[in-house]
């Protein structure tokens, strides 16, 4: 009997790893494939991919899209562009952290945002991507302020 619920629960588990969910902190995070992006900061291309996430699917109908980001306040490892409109948190959790490299929506004031370095859980943080390429989190991390960045769909 023993046996038997032990391989049940690795059966389980392996399918819900083989359809692309996990679980963290009670949170349901998507790791399925996502749609590849391409991020021109100045004159440098970036290559990110958007998860499948609600927000992430209501930000690709918006592309392209041509926004300014601003360096993120002192003590945060971000920079943040402004949208003038909501993205779809439908069935997404109410928040999250983010790692280096995430990118990610900031519901309450309707902002887009590129993580280059870890940032603590907080309500109202919705990941929706990450870059494809450590070497971006470089380029992330020196934009200048009032950087102009245009997001497409990678072709």
């Amino acid at each position: 009997m023993k046996k038997r619920r032990t391989v049940l629960i690795l059966l389980l588990t392996s399918l819900l790893i083989v359809l692309g969910f996990t679980f963290h902190n009670s949170e349901q995070v998507v790791l399925a494939k996502g749609t590849k992006i391409d991020v021109q900061v100045g004159k440098k291309y970036l290559k990110g991919t958007l998860n499948n996430s609600s927000a992430a699917v209501s930000l690709k109908r918006k592309l392209p899209l041509k926004t300014v980001f601003v360096k993120g306040a002192t003590g945060l490892n971000e920079n943040t562009a402004d949208l003038n409109f909501n993205l779809s948190t439908k069935k997404m959790p109410t928040g999250s952290s983010a790692q280096k490299g995430n990118i990610g929506y900031w519901s309450p004031d309707k902002r887009l945002v590129f993580y280059w370095g870890k940032v603590d859980y907080y309500d109202g943080i919705h990941i929706i991507g990450h870059f494809d390429s450590k070497d971006d989190l470089r380029i992330i991390k020196n934009m200048k302020d009032n950087q102009k960045v245009i997001i497409k769909l990678h072709k």
